[in-house]
């Protein structure tokens, strides 16, 4: 496959979307962006307009995949995914779906998720998320001086731009892809302690366990409101007890990670993220079926897991 075809759900860039930063990215890997689907005529107008020129604006599920589309990508509200991936796997398309994979008001997620893993592959179709994370891996390693393989301990804190549960929403799936990346084989909880110290704080606390590894994981949400010029938003990682920052350049928006005095190079993880996707595409023109890894499943699972406990807490 020389060039794959792709179609943008929900591209408008509202509330820190990335569907303009995806579309360049898609681009620069060599697929083509051929169209965006919105909610009404203005929204998609208003996509197709931040996403490119020339590419096609539609309300219609049935125009949408006319445009004989070899992959999507689904950036809505979380939300809304499943009916979405759902049209996608009916129509023979490939999917990068935006994290969380599932969130309310879906239901029954985790099962939800193994479904769908389980028909994508025996179509031959590729189902991934756009877990951003896992690829910082390498620089991560540079900052920390040493390989997290076999890791203890491993802690990440965020400044969501929510409040509430959908801070979870917004802010878990990353650390929980870090962990799936230190050790895959992590499937459920051992422990699990969920705290909200403030109206704009929570804490998670606990242990992963798999068939072969443990992991103690800790999360520390703060979407308390910035100040005026504070700068971007802040996140540290902790990998057995030695601490980086991950920090944005204000002036080009660069990335790199701080350990004291020292920076470390951090190329732009989505475009690397959507690059492995397009190739992956381009490698799959038979759509051979597969067996799917759970990836997708298990952190819908773990996910479900934190939200539950922090429902819980009234």
């Amino acid at each position: 496959m020389s060039r794959p075809r792709f179609g943008l759900i929900g591209a408008r860039r509202v509330r820190q979307g990335l569907g303009p930063f995806i579309a360049r990215d898609l681009e620069a890997a060599g697929a083509e962006v051929a169209c965006v689907l919105g909610r009404t005529a203005d929204s998609a107008l208003a996509a197709a307009d931040a996403v490119g020129a020339g590419i096609a604006p539609t309300t219609s599920l049935d125009e949408f995949f006319s445009h004989r589309l070899d992959a999507v990508c689904v950036l809505t509200p979380a939300g809304t995914h499943g009916d979405y991936v759902e049209e996608a796997l009916a129509r023979g398309c490939h999917v990068l779906a935006e994290k969380p994979f599932l969130w309310y008001p879906e239901t029954d997620w985790v099962q939800k998720a193994e479904s769908l893993e389980e028909r994508f592959a025996g179509a031959g179709l590729l189902l991934e998320t756009n877990a951003q994370w896992p690829w910082t891996l390498l620089p991560l390693e540079r900052a920390l001086g040493r390989s997290v393989a076999g890791a203890k301990r491993f802690a990440m804190g965020q400044q969501p731009a929510s409040e509430g549960l959908q801070m979870i929403g917004d802010s878990a799936p990353h650390p929980l892809s870090m962990a799936q990346t230190i050790a895959p084989d992590l499937t459920e909880f051992a422990s699990l302690e969920v705290t909200a110290p403030s109206e704009h704080e929570i804490h998670v606390r606990g242990t992963l366990r798999g068939d072969r590894s443990t992991l103690e994981i800790e999360m520390q949400l703060d979407g308390r409101p910035l100040t005026e010029g504070a700068g971007p938003r802040q996140t540290w990682i902790e990998v057995n007890g030695t601490r980086v920052e991950r920090c944005i350049r204000p002036r080009d928006y660069a990335l790199f990670f701080r350990r004291g005095a020292a920076l470390f190079d951090l190329p732009d993880p989505l475009t690397q993220r959507v690059a492995d996707f397009v190739g992956k595409v381009r490698a799959r023109p038979g759509k051979a079926p597969y067996h799917p890894d759970r990836t997708i499943s298990r952190r819908a699972a773990l996910l479900k897991s934190i939200a539950d406990a922090y429902r819980a807490l009234g």
